[in-house]
């Protein structure tokens, strides 16, 4: 399917991409369940889209705006993200764009 995505939108000339994945897709031991979604960034990152992927933690519905965010590489942090917080982030994301380009970005509430 993301094959088929990334080929369907460079056809089309549809550049810009905010793919949300996991938490956990570039552990060493990757669980069994996160697979497709490890395989399904792989494709996008290979792509020559204007991808960020965001990897959030578990949603909480918490009225609060509260968030950090780790870069592919670095251990990932947290056990939760607001949903506010992360929607600002996407909105943030798609205002800025360059920000996170072709960057795979894990969000957590700090200290969580």
């Amino acid at each position: 399917m993301a094959q088929t995505m990334v080929l369907a939108m460079t056809n089309q000339n549809v550049r810009r991409l905010i793919f949300i994945r996991s938490v956990g897709i570039y552990e060493a031991l990757l669980r069994m369940f996160l697979v497709p979604y490890r395989s399904v960034s792989d494709v996008i990152e290979m792509s020559r889209l204007d991808y960020t992927v965001l990897r959030p933690t578990w949603f909480s519905d918490t009225d609060e705006m509260d968030y950090e965010t780790t870069t592919k590489g670095e251990p990932e942090k947290g056990s939760v993200i607001s949903k506010k917080s992360f929607a600002a982030l996407i909105a943030d994301n798609i205002d800025n764009p360059s920000k996170f380009f072709r960057r795979s970005i894990g969000v957590n509430k700090p200290s969580s």
